[in-house]
């Protein structure tokens, strides 16, 4: 899914604050994890633009236990072709790091639990409906 990420609302208010130019958002390719409890976004990423970590946090993955941080960030699922189509851009999301080759942001159940997903598996489509 195509996924526009940037710094939650209290980063922007820092830097408002500041006088700091705000960052401009990105868009990025994302992967649904049904598996995940929680939404990932890729340190790289993160840094990119700019966003602080927060209070440490411990977490499971297939690979066993890891450290990690919260992260605030505002993430807008949309069709990035399709700019008239429906999006949802939850208020400010707290998600934490992970690395993982070519992948910059993982949809966990913290958002989905929101929408409706619809996977056909012998078309080999899905359908996410907010």
């Amino acid at each position: 899914v195509d996924v526009l990420v940037n710094c939650g609302s209290d980063r922007m208010a820092e830097l408002l604050a500041e006088g700091t130019p705000l960052p401009p958002s990105i868009w990025v390719r994302g992967m649904i994890d049904t598996g995940s409890n929680v939404s990932v976004v890729s340190l790289s990423l993160l840094d990119r633009l700019g966003i602080p970590r927060g209070d440490p946090a411990r977490s499971e993955g297939v690979s066993g236990e890891f450290s990690t941080h919260y992260y605030e960030v505002s993430l807008t699922i949309a069709d990035k072709a399709a700019p008239g189509r429906p999006t949802y851009s939850p208020p400010d999301v707290s998600v934490i790091h992970l690395e993982a080759a070519g992948v910059d942001v993982l949809i966990g159940l913290d958002l989905l639990v929101a929408c409706r997903l619809v996977v056909d598996g012998p078309a080999g489509l899905f359908t996410l409906e907010f």
